[in-house]
């Protein structure tokens, strides 16, 4: 079940992403939401860890350090920038629409929007 999630996750993700970068209008939207693989750095040093290292205090030490640098991670990069990213792009629609959300496809209203709302639902899911 997780490795279909984290499938999903990855390609609605790229499908996002990438159509932002190559739409007019759309980088800063991508690379707002790249942000969020910030944790990745923590979760993988996690998995390394416990994957190749034997079990010693020095490796608890470095699960408990990344653990702590994904839990915080998780609340800037996750819990608080997905939320801001929706505020933002809807205020920017909101305040100049003519310079902003009338620029940009139908599909790209409701993909990045949506696949926003979706990252935030499944980041909760896994990290709580």
């Amino acid at each position: 079940k997780k490795q279909r999630e984290n499938v999903i996750h990855h390609v609605l993700s790229g499908w996002a992403v990438g159509s932002g970068l190559f739409l007019d209008g759309g980088h800063f939207w991508a690379c707002f939401d790249m942000m969020s693989e910030f944790t990745t750095v923590f979760l993988t040093n996690v998995f390394a860890a416990k994957t190749f290292l034997p079990p010693t205090p020095a490796t608890n030490a470095i699960v408990a350090v990344n653990g702590v640098g994904l839990w915080l991670g998780f609340i800037a990069f996750r819990l608080l920038l997905f939320p801001t990213w929706l505020y933002m792009f809807f205020k920017d629609a909101r305040s100049n629409p003519a310079k902003t959300i009338d620029t940009l496809s139908t599909t790209a209203k409701l993909q990045w929007p949506l696949v926003n709302v979706f990252l935030l639902g499944i980041s909760s899911m896994w990290m709580v």
